[in-house]
């Protein structure tokens, strides 16, 4: 289990008969039925997807600035759509629209995804955000970052308290 679980297992849900379906276009697109099979082929694919796209940000982040970052989103969300319409290709489209499924509160979908990533992994971003808000604090502390140790604190204690609460909502 990993961060890139939790991205893919909100694709799929359930109709009001028990199918597992896959909505990857969210309001905007059809409802298709997937088998077992697939089900685990498209989890996996949309799973190397973000991987790549985790990879792509950071070799441009370090090859090149952050700002071609910013250029990559729009052909990359181009490549996830492209991506997902080859997945359907074969997939029986039902008579359904996706706000014609059970609604998820946001609470459960929040829970859904906090157990896929899983608690150990959770833990471990936590814990390692906790770690990055003490260097904020150092560097705020040294008198050198300034402003930007400030950011540091700012952003990693807002990620501390949004996974600790992940966390939490995994184990339960």
């Amino acid at each position: 289990m990993g961060v890139f679980d939790g991205f893919t297992s909100i694709l799929f849900r359930q109709d009001a008969s028990g199918r597992r379906v896959y909505t990857p276009f969210g309001k905007w697109g059809g409802v298709y039925e997937v088998p077992d099979n697939d089900a685990r082929r498209i989890q996996r694919d949309v799973k190397l997807f973000w991987i790549g796209w985790f990879v792509a940000v950071f070799v441009l982040q370090l090859a090149l600035d952050w700002r071609y970052v910013f250029w990559a989103i729009p052909l990359m969300m181009v490549l996830f759509f492209v991506r997902s319409a080859w997945h359907i290709r074969r997939l029986r489209r039902l008579p359904l629209s996706p706000r014609d499924l059970p609604r998820l509160s946001r609470p459960e979908l929040e829970q859904r995804y906090s157990r896929a990533v899983g608690t150990p992994t959770l833990a471990f971003l936590s814990i390692t955000s906790i770690v990055f808000v003490v260097i904020g604090i150092w560097i705020v502390a040294s008198g050198t970052g300034g402003a930007l140790g400030w950011l540091v604190v700012l952003f990693f204690g807002l990620c501390s308290v949004s996974l600790f609460r992940q966390w939490r909502r995994a184990r339960s």
